[in-house]
């Protein structure tokens, strides 16, 4: 059985990190959800390689420009409170 994984903070430099050591083994980790700031395009790029369905941007001004460009198999969530529902 996979373990699911959330990462916050995941276009930062060790969230990119922690997204190639979960490409790497997945086998044994399904990621549910991607969280970003701002740099909503590697979100955007990072759950397309991880096959991840749900993305948030905490930013609000990024958020609403995401949400014209969020690829059509990408839910995406705003601000901080989508943040502590991923994580519960």
């Amino acid at each position: 059985m996979k373990k699911k994984v959330v990462v916050l903070g995941s276009t930062g430099s060790v969230g990119c990190n922690v997204c190639k050591v979960l490409k790497f083994h997945s086998d044994k980790f399904e990621v549910k959800t991607l969280g970003a700031n701002v740099n909503y395009r590697m979100l955007f790029h990072q759950a397309s390689e991880l096959n991840v369905r749900d993305v948030i941007v905490v930013h609000n001004d990024f958020y609403d420009q995401a949400q014209k460009e969020v690829p059509a198999n990408i839910n995406i969530h705003g601000g901080e409170e989508a943040l502590v529902e991923a994580v519960c």
